[in-house]
């Protein structure tokens, strides 16, 4: 369960946010001031590039948990840490809203949720998962136009702090390209865009195959204390896409609560990489979660992105299960002092 708040954080597990935070922003500066890419062997130059690369994924899952549920109790200190977050993960916080928020968690496996896994058709399984997110890169980045588009015209901040997000990026981006192009691409860019990749492609591991109208089988769940501890919980989809307001320090408890008792047992896997091992690089067969032959998934839509209501401004989707939505919280109600959903 969460702790009690702590100064202006909503939940003090958040400590552990801002320290990863620290160690990716100490990483990069030092790598930038003592790293000699030209003399470097392979080995040095591959093991940084996985470590920041890992950084920048934990960045991103961040970005997921913020975007839900901001930390902080004060707008403008969210507003400083969702800058923060934008450097983190190379990418404006902003945009999560309308791919993930209102797209993915009001729309799970419909034409309306433009990351739906089913769009992949390889026989590989190995090609599904590689290619996830370039094959869905053009959906996102027209999904986030129209979205933003929508926003701007009805003069609502979320279109502003976007403004500002992307501004402060390409200005620290271009600066360090200037200063050192080799460094700014291996240091920080190239590991910042391979986060983003691994982040949009956890939706293949965490929803294909699964059931998007059952009340508990539409995500899967990874276990491990270890991967949960550096990834802040991001493991247990299935009360995430149940409760997406709550505070990720919260959803263990409500995973052994509300979900182990009721969810398929395959959809708990101890191992991520186990898991994406044995599904995706043995050459096995496409299957649901239960076995069965995949066909096309179960209680998902094909065919060509459908557009949803771009005007809507709720933060937050009520649940899995689309035919059972209501509107939410508002990006301005959810940045605002005391507004978090906070369960005990």
């Amino acid at each position: 369960m969460g702790v009690s708040e702590l100064g202006p954080l909503r939940y003090g597990e958040d400590l552990r946010t801002l320290g990863f935070m620290l160690l990716f922003l100490s990483s990069v500066i030092m790598q930038w001031c003592l790293r000699d890419l030209s003399t470097e062997g392979w080995a040095t130059w591959f093991g940084l590039l996985l470590l920041t690369t890992f950084q920048g994924f934990q960045g991103g899952v961040s970005v997921h948990n913020a975007a839900h549920c901001p930390p902080f109790k004060y707008e403008n200190l969210n507003r400083i840490f969702f800058i923060c977050l934008t450097l983190w993960q190379g990418a404006s916080v902003a945009t999560y809203i309308p791919g993930h928020n209102l797209s993915h968690h009001k729309y799970l496996q419909t034409r309306k949720d433009i990351m739906r896994t089913n769009k992949m058709k390889y026989r590989s399984q190995a090609l599904n998962l590689l290619l996830f997110f370039p094959s869905i890169l053009g959906s996102i980045q027209k999904n986030d136009v129209n979205y933003m588009s929508a926003q701007r015209k009805k003069g609502r901040r979320v279109f502003q702090y976007y403004l500002q997000e992307i501004s402060i990026y390409h200005v620290v981006l271009v600066a360090l390209f200037i200063a050192d192009w080799r460094k700014a691409l291996w240091v920080y860019f190239i590991p910042t865009l391979f986060a983003k990749d691994m982040l949009v492609s956890l939706n293949i591991l965490q929803h294909d195959g699964c059931d998007p109208k059952h009340k508990y089988n539409h995500s899967r769940n990874f276990t491990s204390d270890v991967l949960n501890y550096l990834l802040f919980n991001n493991g247990y989809h299935t009360i995430h896409h149940m409760m997406p307001g709550v505070h990720w320090s919260v959803t263990k408890a409500k995973h052994d609560e509300l979900v182990a008792p009721h969810i398929h047992a395959n959809l708990n896997q101890t191992s991520i990489w186990g898991y994406m091992l044995r599904q995706h690089f043995t050459g096995r067969a496409r299957v649901n979660y239960d076995g069965s032959p995949y066909t096309g998934g179960m209680n998902v839509e094909d065919g060509p992105d459908e557009p949803w209501f771009y005007e809507q401004a709720s933060l937050n989707a009520s649940g899995s299960n689309p035919d059972e939505q209501v509107e939410g919280a508002s990006l301005e109600d959810m940045t605002g002092a005391g507004k978090a959903v906070k369960v005990e």
